[in-house]
C-alpha cells in the first residue's frame, strides 16, 4: 500500500511538471488577440476606471481585478497578462485528483488529473489572457468545497463552497451552471436522504443550505442589475433566443425586484410541493437512481458536452462559456473508465472523450490574431499625414496596444456612413483600412468597395485575422 501511494504520488508530480511546461512553454510567443487586448485595456486601468469599465463588460470583474494586481507587478506583456490563466490551470491538476480520490479512488482521480493535465481544450484557454481557466480552477475548488463539506461537516469547507462560487459567479456567468448543479444535488439529497447519514454538525442541514445560498445572493445582489441589463442585451440582439426575450419583455413592467421576487414565489411553490408527502417519496427513488457522484458528473457536464461535439465539426466561441465544466467531464470519463466492465459507461466514456478532444482541437489549431504584427509593419512604413481607419470599431484596444506609430486612428461603427469616410479621404493622402471581423460587420464588403471606386490600392497585407488595405487618395 505505501509503494502503491509513493507510485501515485510521483505520477502527480510528474503530472503537474508536464502541465507547467506545456501551459508556461510559449505563453508569450503569440500575440494578444481581440479578446484579449480587452481583457489587458480593462485590467490596465485604475481602480475606479476599472470598475466602471468592468460593468459594460459581459462579466469578469473578479479577473480583472486579479489581473490588475498581477500587470502592476509583473509588466503588461504578452506573458505577464497570460501568466495567471496558466497557473490557475495548472492548480486545477491537483485540485481535480483531490476532488476524484474523495468521491471514486486514487486510480479514478489519477486518470482524471492525466485527461485534464493533456486536455487541449484546457491547454489553449491556459494560454489566454481571458477569465476561462481561472473560472475552471474556481469551478473545481467550489465543487471540492461542497463534497469536503457533505463528507466532513466542517464550516471551513461550507465558507470554500460559498467563496469560491461567489468569486466563479463574478469572473463567469455560466459560472451559474455548476452552481445550479451542485446547489439541486444538495437539496435532493437533503430531501431524499434515506441513503444518506446524517452529518454530524448540529445544525439543521436545511438551514445549512439556505444560509449558503442565500449568501451566495446576497454577495452576488450587488451585479443583479448589470447581469439584467446585459441579458437584456443578449435577447435584443439575438432574435433566436425567443425564450430570453420573451422573459425579458414580460417581466419589463414589473421591474428587476418584481421579477425576482416571482421567480422567489415560484421556487417556494415548488420547494413545499416536492416537501409533500408525494414528493418525499419522489425524491427518495430520484436519490437512489440519479444522484451517485459519477451520475451528477453527467448531467452536470451536459451543456458541456453539446456544445463541445458541434465545435467538433464546426468552432464556435461559445464553447469557451462552459469551459468550466471541462475538468469534471475529465472526471466522469476517469470514473466510467474505472468501470470499464460495464459497457454502457464505457461507451459514454468514449463519447465524452472524444467530444472534449474534438472541441480542444478546434481551438488549439486556430492562431491568435496577429496584432503585434500589423501594428509593426504599419509603424515602420506609415508617413506623415498617414491616417489609420479600423473597420470595426472595438478593434481599436488590439491595435493600440501594440501601435507606436504617429498616425491618426479612425474608428468606424457604420458601414453605410459615407460622410464620415468622405472626411476621411479628404483629410488624409493615404489611408491604411484595417479588417478584422468584417465577415460580421460588413459581410458585403461595403466599405472596402466604397475605397476601391475612390481611391487607389497600394499594398495589401493579409495576417491571422487580419487584413490591410493601403489605399492612395490622391
Amino acid at each position: 500500500m505505501k509503494t502503491s501511494s509513493s507510485g501515485i504520488r510521483v505520477a502527480l508530480m510528474a503530472m503537474i511538471l508536464l502541465g507547467a511546461i506545456s501551459r508556461v512553454a510559449g505563453l508569450g510567443a503569440q500575440s494578444l488577440w481581440l479578446d484579449e487586448a480587452h481583457s489587458a485595456q480593462v485590467a490596465l486601468r485604475g481602480w475606479p476606471s476599472l470598475m466602471s469599465t468592468a460593468r459594460t463588460y459581459f462579466g469578469g470583474l473578479f479577473y480583472y481585478a486579479q489581473l490588475h494586481l498581477w500587470a502592476s507587478w509583473l509588466g503588461a506583456s504578452e506573458f505577464a497578462l497570460r501568466l495567471p490563466s496558466a497557473l490557475a490551470s495548472l492548480l486545477i491538476i491537483p485540485l481535480l485528483y483531490q476532488l476524484g480520490r474523495r468521491i471514486a479512488s486514487p486510480r479514478a482521480a489519477l486518470v482524471a488529473a492525466l485527461l485534464v493535465t493533456c486536455s487541449p481544450l484546457d491547454l489553449w484557454y491556459a494560454q489566454e489572457a481571458r477569465m476561462y481557466a481561472l473560472a475552471a480552477f474556481l469551478g473545481v475548488l467550489c465543487a471540492y468545497g461542497y463534497v469536503r463539506y457533505r463528507q466532513t461537516s466542517a464550516w471551513g469547507f461550507a465558507l470554500c463552497y460559498v467563496l469560491s462560487g461567489l468569486a466563479g459567479l463574478y469572473t463567469l456567468y455560466s459560472f451559474a451552471f455548476l452552481l445550479v448543479a451542485l446547489g439541486a444535488h444538495w437539496a435532493l439529497t437533503l430531501a431524499g436522504s434515506a441513503r444518506e447519514a446524517k452529518p454530524r454538525s448540529s445544525t439543521p442541514a436545511w438551514l445549512t443550505w439556505i444560509a449558503a445560498h442565500g449568501l451566495l445572493l446576497a454577495g452576488f445582489a450587488p451585479w443583479w442589475p448589470v447581469l439584467w441589463g446585459h441579458l437584456r442585451l443578449v435577447a435584443e440582439d439575438m432574435g433566436r433566443w425567443q425564450a430570453l426575450a420573451s422573459l425579458v419583455r414580460i417581466s419589463g413592467p414589473i421591474g428587476l425586484s418584481g421579477s425576482l421576487l416571482v421567480l422567489l414565489i415560484g421556487v417556494g411553490a415548488a420547494l413545499l410541493a416536492l416537501l409533500s408527502g408525494r414528493g418525499r417519496r419522489w425524491l427518495a427513488r430520484a436519490a437512489q437512481r440519479v444522484l451517485r457522484p459519477g451520475v451528477v458528473l453527467w448531467w452536470s457536464s451536459s451543456a458541456y458536452l453539446a456544445l463541445a461535439l458541434v465545435a467538433g465539426w464546426h468552432p464556435i466561441s461559445s464553447v469557451r462559456q462552459v469551459t468550466i465544466l471541462t475538468p469534471f467531464a475529465c472526471l466522469a470519463v476517469a470514473l466510467a473508465l474505472d468501470r470499464w466492465r460495464r459497457r454502457r459507461a464505457a461507451v459514454l466514456a468514449l463519447l465524452l472523450l472524444v467530444a472534449v478532444a474534438s472541441a480542444g482541437y478546434a481551438r488549439a489549431t486556430v492562431q491568435k490574431e496577429q496584432w503585434r504584427e500589423v501594428a509593426q509593419r504599419m509603424a515602420a512604413q506609415e508617413r506623415p499625414g498617414d491616417a489609420v481607419l479600423l473597420h470595426a470599431f472595438y478593434t481599436e484596444p488590439a491595435f493600440s496596444f501594440y501601435y507606436a506609430g504617429h498616425m491618426k486612428v479612425w474608428r468606424f461603427a457604420r458601414p453605410e456612413d459615407e460622410t464620415r469616410l468622405m472626411q476621411v479621404a479628404q483629410a488624409h493622402e493615404r489611408v491604411w483600412l484595417v479588417l478584422s471581423h468584417d465577415a460580421f460587420e460588413d459581410p458585403q464588403r461595403l466599405v472596402e468597395r466604397w475605397w476601391d471606386a475612390r481611391a487607389t490600392l497600394a499594398q495589401e497585407v493579409t495576417l491571422t485575422g487580419i487584413r490591410v488595405r493601403l489605399y492612395e487618395t490622391r
